[in-house]
């Protein structure tokens, strides 16, 4: 089984190695086709650069200058020269130097085959001239050599170079296809002229801005000259009216404009290399925004590319940075030329409010009493005391200022003082006399103040009593030591007590007993004191018979000689 299946490849191969080898100047094809770019030949704007982007060589008699030349949009990517484009011009012996450069995006190796038989057929390996051994970087230049065999007969030889994508050179066949690539065919005239030579089309700026000219100018052609353009490089081409010259100033340019000569000689037309222009987009320019606290200063910077351009701010400043301080939320244009082109950016200078710092809380306060402060409409705070917190408490001795710092969302800072007034307390103060029960007894108001008036005046006499006068005259019901309290109040509030204990006497029960309360006169009756006193003692004594003093003494005796009734009163 083994062998049969080795023998069914070898039959195989050797049918489609047959089939190659033996078909005129095979076709190619590649299964992305056409490979259309969006812009210049090997430019960034490009999105399909799986082409041969330049090929030129040197040492030949004629050398092919075919640089900058793109993807060939075709149906299968593939061009084929004449003698009016680009020839090779060798003579037997030489050797010729070939530069090669794929586009910028993906690497890719090349492979050049000459039909040195004329059989039209490039037989491999013979034929294969030159191949790079890898794949070289995207976009890089690729030198390989050839030499034209010595003894090469004159005549016209066909000459293919062929590029695909991630593939080595020896692995690249003259033929077939691959996914990406691009095959380009050349005349190659050993020891003798072609017909006809289109010549090399240059300009002399690939990138204005619109409504600019361009100078185009065709070098080394023979023939007669009609300059064509088209929106792109792939055509379709129109003949520009009275552009018959070698040197031709084009019309005011409004879009990307490729252009080519077309030389007719040679019994047949000839075109030129492609020269493509692109209106250049307005010069890249950017200014920053920013965001300000109000009464604060922006600096607006501007990146530009190019530089060496001119500056017009909206406020008619010219320099590339600008320095505001806006009242408002405002915005500002600026406008950059460079060499006619004009870019323009805007920038907007945002104001933010500054908080509304405020503080709320105890301002008037008495001597001793705690002032708690509030800040507000911030987001974080520092006071003058070094506190960091919304609300602070403290306890001032004298007029205090207090002073918060706020910073709200947007960094923006504004700050809040408030001054808290110590007022003094009162002292209060009166005076009392001790006073015997059932007596009144007059309570005076001695209180004071540094500053200020005193403006109410309490006292407060237990258990319950209280009234509001300076001056109280009261008089105690029971007796013993009794607290009396007086409260001020001053004209702002503040206020103090006072409390004294005032002595009130108790009342003597009097009480006494007589040795004889009837009897015939003269009747003298011994009269005894039995009076008691509480927390004293009695120290005088007034007797009276009918309202009339008798004795001070605390046992007297005493006659009546008068017969009738008597009253006895005991003081």
């Amino acid at each position: 089984m083994k062998k049969h299946i080795l023998i069914l490849l070898s039959i195989l191969f050797g049918t489609s190695y047959t089939v190659l080898a033996q078909a005129p100047y095979c076709g190619v094809s590649y299964s992305n086709v056409p490979c259309n770019q969006t812009g210049p030949s090997n430019s960034s704007g490009n999105f399909i650069n799986d082409f041969i982007n330049s090929f030129n060589t040197t040492g030949a008699l004629n050398n092919i200058t075919n640089n900058n030349s793109g993807c060939t949009p075709t149906a299968n990517n593939y061009v084929k020269y004449n003698c009016a484009q680009h020839w090779l011009k060798v003579s037997p012996g030489q050797t010729i130097t070939c530069n090669l450069q794929s586009g910028i995006i993906f690497g890719q190796g090349f492979a050049i085959f000459i039909d040195w038989n004329q059989n039209n057929v490039f037989d491999v390996p013979s034929e294969r001239v030159a191949a790079t051994p890898g794949v070289p970087a995207a976009g890089s230049w690729t030198v390989l050599t050839f030499t034209v065999p010595a003894a090469q007969p004159a005549g016209i030889y066909r000459m293919r170079v062929r590029c695909a994508y991630a593939t080595s050179g020896p692995s690249i066949t003259p033929c077939g296809s691959f996914s990406h690539g691009e095959t380009e065919d050349y005349d190659v005239f050993v020891n003798m002229d072609p017909s006809v030579s289109p010549g090399t089309a240059t300009v002399n700026n690939t990138s204005v801005c619109a409504g600019q000219t361009v100078v185009l100018n065709l070098t080394g052609q023979s023939g007669t000259i009609v300059w064509q353009s088209s929106p792109n490089a792939g055509g379709p081409w129109t003949n520009i009216t009275g552009a018959t010259n070698a040197t031709y100033t084009t019309a005011p340019l409004t879009g990307n404009t490729c252009y080519r000569a077309a030389v007719t000689s040679c019994n047949a037309t000839q075109y030129s290399n492609v020269v493509c222009v692109t209106i250049a987009p307005p010069p890249a320019l950017s200014v920053n925004s920013a965001s300000i606290c109000q009464g604060a200063s922006a600096t607006l910077n501007t990146t530009v590319n190019p530089t060496g351009g001119t500056y017009a701010w909206s406020n008619s400043q010219t320099t590339p940075s600008i320095t505001v301080s806006p009242t408002t939320t405002t915005t500002y244009t600026v406008s950059y030329n460079a060499g006619g082109c004009i870019g323009t950016a805007t920038a907007t200078v945002t104001v933010n409010p500054l908080p509304a710092v405020s503080i709320s809380g105890d301002t008037n306060i008495c001597l001793g009493d705690v002032a708690t402060l509030t800040a507000n409409n911030a987001s974080t705070y520092a006071w003058n005391t070094g506190e960091t917190t919304t609300s602070i408490s403290h306890n001032p001795q004298t007029n205090t200022d207090y002073t918060v710092t706020g910073t709200d969302g947007n960094g923006c800072i504004n700050t809040a003082t408030v001054s808290v007034t110590v007022n003094p307390l009162p002292v209060a103060a009166f005076a009392s006399n001790s006073v015997c029960q059932g007596n009144p007894t007059v309570l005076t108001d001695n209180s004071t103040i540094s500053s200020g008036s005193i403006n109410t005046v309490q006292w407060s006499v237990a258990p319950t009593n209280q009234t509001s006068i300076n001056t109280y005259e009261y008089t105690f019901t029971s007796s013993g030591s009794i607290p009396v309290t007086l409260t001020v109040t001053s004209d702002q509030g503040c206020s103090d007590s006072k409390t004294n204990n005032v002595l009130v006497h108790a009342l003597p029960v009097v009480q006494f007993t007589s040795d004889k309360t009837n009897g015939c006169t003269p009747l003298c009756p011994t009269m005894t004191d039995q009076s008691t006193v509480d927390g004293s003692n009695i120290a005088a004594w007034e007797w009276y018979i009918n309202n009339a003093l008798i004795s001070t003494n605390a046992s007297p005796y005493y006659c009546l000689n008068t017969a009738g009734q008597y009253d006895v009163t005991l003081s």
